[in-house]
C-alpha cells in the first residue's frame, strides 16, 4: 500500500465540503434576512423532512436529546414511572428519560444486531407486572442502533398488549426501513438527531420530533418554546429548545443529498461484508426485511484491542460505540443495581459482552475506494495473523 494518509473513522468536514457551494450560498441568503429563529427556513425544513420521512409532522428542536425529552413530555410520562430502554445506546437516550423524571428500566439486546431484544422486553414487563414496587411501565424507547432497524413487528405487538407507547430513538437511523416502512413511523413519536456526525448532519446541534398525531405535534411545538400558545401565553412549563434558521438552512441542503449518501454508505458496507466473510471478524447482523443506513459499520471480536491496534498501525482510525453501556456509567450504575436487587430486570449479559467486543470501522460517504480497500486489507491481514477463520467458525 503506497497511500498512507490516515483513514478517518468519520469526517464531518468532508460532509460539509461535499456540498459547500450550495451550503455557503444558502447560509449567506439566510443571513441577509432579519429572522434567525422560528422563521421560514425552519418551516420549510419541517415540511421537507416530513415528506422525506413519510410522516405527517416534524417539529424542529435544538438537539436529539431534547427531541427524546420533549417526546416523553408530550406523552405525559409521569415522574417515577418506568420507561423501558436498552442500555446499549448513547448516554443521551437515558439522560432524556431521567430528565423527564421517569426511571429508566434497562432491557437486554440481541447480541447479533445490538438492538433491543423483544423477549427480554417481554420478560421485564412480566416482572414489573408481578412485583409490587409501584413501578408502573409508561413507555418504551426503542433505539435503532448504528442505523440498523430494531425488530418492530414484535415490539409493536408488545406495545399493544401492554398499552405501552413506543418512542423511537432514530438518531442514528435516518432513512432506514423495516418491512418497507420508514424507521421512525412505527411509534407514537420519533426523535432524530442532526449532530455533525449523523447521516443527516447539521454543522452544530440540531434535532427533530416526528409523529403522525396532530395533537402530539402541537404539544411538542408548544413545549419546545416555554409551553407558549400563539399568543405567547404559557399553559404549561416547557423548555427552550429551538432549531435555528442557520441549521435548518444547512439541513435543507443536506436533505437533498441524503439518498445519494445513503447509497454510498450501503455500497461501503457491502464491500466490508464481502471482505470479512473469510475472517474471524463478525459484522453486526441486519434483520430480514429491513434496510439499514449504516450510521456506523460495527464489527464484533473478542480481540477488539488487538484489531484496533493493528488498524492504528496502518493509520486507520476506529471508534468504540460504546466502550461502556449506559448502566455501566457511574451515575447510572446504582439505578441498575437497585433494579437487579429488586429482581425487576435480568442481568444485561449480552449488552455487557457487546460493549467489550464492538468496534466501528471507518464509515462515511466520502471514503474513497482506495481507503475502503486499505481497511479491508488490514482487517484480513489481522485475521490471518490471528489464525484465520478458526475463531469465527467456533463461535458460530
Amino acid at each position: 500500500m503506497t497511500d498512507q494518509h490516515p483513514v478517518k473513522q468519520c469526517d464531518p468536514h468532508a460532509g460539509y465540503h461535499a456540498w459547500w457551494v450550495e451550503i455557503d450560498a444558502a447560509v449567506i441568503e439566510t443571513l441577509q434576512r432579519d429572522r434567525y429563529l422560528m422563521g421560514k427556513e425552519l418551516r420549510l425544513f419541517e415540511q421537507e423532512f416530513s415528506q422525506w420521512q413519510e410522516c405527517e409532522h416534524t417539529v424542529g428542536v435544538a438537539n436529539g436529546t431534547d427531541a427524546l425529552l420533549l417526546s416523553l413530555m408530550a406523552l405525559d410520562i409521569k415522574p417515577g414511572s418506568a420507561v423501558l430502554t436498552p442500555s446499549m445506546t448513547a448516554v443521551a437516550t437515558v439522560n432524556a428519560i431521567v430528565r423527564s423524571g421517569a426511571i429508566p428500566v434497562f432491557v437486554d439486546v440481541n447480541e447479533e444486531t445490538g438492538t433491543i431484544c423483544p423477549h427480554s422486553l417481554e420478560e421485564t414487563l412480566k416482572r414489573l407486572r408481578r412485583r409490587s414496587f409501584g413501578l408502573k411501565p409508561a413507555a418504551m424507547v426503542v433505539v435503532h442502533l448504528y442505523g440498523l432497524a430494531a425488530e418492530m413487528s414484535r415490539l409493536c405487538v408488545l406495545s399493544e398488549e401492554y398499552s405501552l407507547p413506543i418512542i423511537e430513538d432514530a438518531a442514528q437511523a435516518h432513512g432506514a426501513r423495516y418491512r418497507d416502512k420508514r424507521v421512525g413511523t412505527f411509534g407514537k413519536l420519533a426523535a432524530f438527531s442532526f449532530y455533525p456526525t449523523k447521516n443527516l448532519a447539521a454543522l452544530g446541534d440540531a434535532g427533530a420530533v416526528t409523529t403522525d398525531d396532530l395533537r402530539l405535534a402541537e404539544r411538542v411545538r408548544a413545549l419546545r418554546q416555554y409551553g407558549w400558545d400563539e399568543q405567547r401565553q404559557s399553559h404549561e412549563v416547557g423548555v427552550n429548545s429551538r432549531l435555528d434558521e442557520l441549521q435548518a438552512t444547512i439541513l435543507r441542503i443536506k436533505l437533498r443529498h441524503i439518498n445519494q449518501e445513503t447509497r454510498r454508505r450501503r455500497k461501503i458496507a457491502q464491500h466490508y461484508n464481502h471482505a470479512l466473510l473469510s475472517t474471524s471478524i463478525e459484522p453486526m447482523e441486519v434483520l430480514a426485511n429491513s434496510k439499514p443506513v449504516y450510521h456506523q459499520y460495527v464489527v464484533r471480536t473478542p480481540q477488539r484491542e488487538s484489531l484496533r491496534q493493528h488498524l492504528e498501525k496502518q493509520q486507520i482510525q476506529t471508534a468504540v460505540h460504546y466502550p461502556l453501556a449506559v448502566h455501566q456509567h457511574p451515575v447510572y450504575q446504582k439505578r441498575y443495581d437497585q433494579l437487579l436487587h429488586q429482581k425487576l430486570i435480568e442481568p444485561l449479559v449480552r449488552t455487557e459482552k457487546l460493549a467489550e467486543q464492538v468496534l466501528s470501522l471507518p464509515m462515511y460517504p466520502q471514503l474513497s475506494d482506495g481507503e475502503i480497500e486499505r481497511v479491508t486489507h488490514a482487517c484480513r491481514e489481522w485475521s490471518t495473523l490471528r489464525g484465520g477463520t478458526e475463531q469465527g467458525s467456533t463461535e458460530k
